[in-house]
């Protein structure tokens, strides 16, 4: 085999063993994430809801105006600390998905998020998808996700999920809330969760026109073993 022939050989293979890596560790991370967040499930938000079980007893035997409004103040905290716990398990793990499927958790993390930052935002979501495999259902969360970021720097956002002949489509499109500014926030994890959706057979493609930064990935009903890669980014 020619130099040139083995170098580009050699570099193809480093690159699929690069991007075989990637996606291990964003699944590790992912199972690692759901570990911890049904660890607080079962065991923090567990005993802080006993403990305010015991403290609303408690406070049935005082009589005291000084010692009832202590309990109260105690009462009020365990429920701060209980909310914060879920929300950090939503974080970890987004339950909806689990529970409800892809559709309703991105509409749910969607409108959550622009409703707080006051985003122009769109939904377009089918009800159902049927035959994906769930590493696919729980990156696409995390691309959306993170290219929402806490939607700070975007002006609007719409996300579409629908159906295809061969699988479904998800695209997310972003307009920056500074038009001046070249990207609205480009996180780190996008390359991985790029690499990783790759890696289970989904097509993404990137585009920008005029101020809107589009993002589609094509999922498939089933795992493929050899994804087809094809990206496009015009140029404004």
């Amino acid at each position: 085999m020619p130099a040139k022939e083995a170098r580009t050989a050699s570099a193809a293979a480093i690159g699929t063993e690069g991007a075989a890596l990637v996606a291990h560790l964003q699944q590790r991370r992912e199972q690692e994430r759901s570990q911890l967040s049904r660890m607080l499930h079962h065991d923090v938000s567990g005993m802080l809801a006993a403990a305010r079980m015991d403290l609303s007893r408690v406070a049935a035997r005082v009589t005291d105006d000084e010692t009832q409004e202590q309990v109260r103040r105690v009462d009020h905290l365990l429920e701060q600390v209980i909310r914060d716990a879920r929300r950090e398990m939503q974080r970890l793990h987004p339950a909806l998905l689990d529970h409800f499927g892809l559709p309703l958790a991105l509409r749910h993390l969607v409108e959550e998020t622009c409703r707080a930052r006051d985003v122009r935002y769109a939904v377009t979501l089918d009800d159902a998808l049927d035959g994906v495999d769930p590493q696919i259902l729980i990156a696409a969360f995390r691309l959306v996700e993170t290219l929402l970021g806490d939607g700070s720097t975007l002006a609007e956002l719409s996300v579409r999920l629908a159906t295809r002949r061969d699988g479904y489509v998800l695209e997310i499109v972003r307009v920056p809330a500074d038009p001046a500014s070249s990207d609205p926030a480009e996180p780190a994890d996008k390359g991985a969760l790029r690499t990783w959706l790759r890696s289970l057979g989904a097509t993404w493609l990137e585009s920008v026109q005029g101020e809107h930064r589009i993002v589609e990935v094509r999922i498939p009903r089933t795992v493929v073993a050899a994804p087809r890669e094809k990206s496009e980014t015009p140029a404004e």
